[in-house]
């Protein structure tokens, strides 16, 4: 008998076997063919238990999933694709340990909090400063640059928040002035002696970072969080990615702060961090500028008008606060990893260290509030922390930066 003979035959038998039992199919039931032998696994239709080879729940029900083309039986049309292949699995799967670095994904929707993060979340609001925190990182953003296209009126949404608020734009990030390793400074409220992330590149096997993130210390209590970024490495801070929403994008600032808004107006957020990466590409593909160059050399118009397209993009979401009736009780913080010199940074180099720290928002916070210096990049983290009414951990080096009576 040839081999297609014997495969047909087979395929018979099996579809015979599938027939017999088929009163006991139902959408939380799983099988497999492995090995010629036919492997079923979860719940029968009759509530009775087939002996279960992985963790499921009645509230996180499995969908049928055909995994094989002679297999069609599933009762309702679910879809499955690589890209969906978590997002049926229960939080407590999608889970990693501390030490392993979560798979890139491009969103990852925060899982239905029970009622008790409710009481958590008022808990932690009773004491704070503002309802809501917006930090906003504009990565390589130039503090010189950003005060002549300030004073020219070429970013007037970033002028505007600082006439509402507080700033400086000589607060200073670690040194090295890298992105990946400023931003754990800046959401860890550590130094890069105790954070340890030198590279700047996604790198699987390095894990995440050893330090709670302030996304994972809000959400911990109870605080709807959000994690906007346009570069895969950042996926090394992510260390809890089933507790708070995590959106990653290759896209400049429209398409960013489109998707912010988007997900905005489904679903309220009190700590969103959001990351454009608008100013570094420019900076490197374009320049800087040098102002230690004799003669000087001027930033770039492409990097100018990075910059510009940013101050759009924040004034898009200044405007939807506005319009909701919750600029009144937020606090909006546009700060950066780095500035830049010629087409690099990284160096001690005051070009590349000096950086922007500028929050605006809440009506008190002009009124009340002084912001003190010297500024680091990871007093950033304590000082949403204090907005938003929570703890700072012991370990935190970081200092809240705000003076307020």
């Amino acid at each position: 008998m040839s081999v297609g003979a014997l495969l047909r035959q087979w395929r018979s038998l099996l579809k015979e076997r599938l027939r017999a039992m088929r009163p006991l199919i139902r959408p939380g039931l799983r099988l497999v063919v492995c090995g010629g032998l036919l492997w079923v696994w979860g719940a029968g239709q009759e509530g009775s238990q087939v002996p279960q080879k992985v963790r499921t729940s009645q509230r996180h029900a499995l969908p049928a999933v055909p995994f094989s083309p002679l297999l069609s039986f599933s009762r309702d049309a679910t879809s499955y694709t690589p890209k969906q292949k978590d997002a049926h699995r229960a939080p407590a799967e999608r889970s990693v340990a501390p030490h392993r670095l979560p798979k890139p994904s491009h969103q990852i929707e925060t899982p239905k909090r029970p009622s008790i993060g409710d009481v958590k979340q008022k808990l932690a609001l009773s004491n704070a400063q503002v309802r809501r925190v917006f930090l906003i990182s504009w990565d390589g953003a130039k503090s010189s640059v950003l005060r002549v296209l300030m004073e020219k009126g070429q970013l007037p949404a970033l002028k505007a928040l600082w006439q509402s608020g507080v700033g400086t734009l000589a607060a200073r990030t670690i040194i090295p002035s890298l992105t990946l390793p400023s931003h754990t400074s800046m959401l860890t409220g550590q130094p890069f002696e105790r954070h340890k992330i030198h590279w700047n590149r996604y790198i699987a096997k390095n894990g995440v970072v050893r330090y709670p993130t302030i996304l994972d210390i809000a959400s911990d209590a109870g605080v709807a969080s959000g994690f906007f970024v346009s570069k895969k490495k950042f996926f090394h801070l992510v260390r809890q990615p089933g507790r708070y929403v995590v959106h990653h994008r290759n896209h400049f600032a429209p398409k960013r702060m489109d998707a912010l808004l988007a997900h905005l107006q489904r679903a309220p957020l009190r700590l969103v961090f959001f990351h454009l990466r608008d100013p570094d590409l420019a900076g490197h593909w374009f320049g800087w500028g040098n102002e230690q160059h004799v003669p000087p050399i001027p930033p770039s118009a492409q990097y100018q008008q990075a910059l510009m397209r940013s101050d759009k993009a924040l004034g898009r979401l200044m405007q939807f606060l506005k319009a909701n009736r919750q600029w009144k009780e937020s606090a909006v913080i546009v700060t950066s990893d780095h500035g830049g010199h010629d087409r690099t940074h990284g160096s001690a180099h005051h070009e590349d260290r000096l950086i922007p720290w500028i929050m605006g928002g809440s009506s008190e916070i002009r009124r009340r509030c002084v912001l003190q210096e010297p500024l680091d990049t990871y007093d950033t983290a304590a000082t949403v922390l204090w907005l938003l009414g929570l703890p700072r951990p012991k370990e935190m080096v970081g200092q809240v930066r705000l003076r307020c009576r």
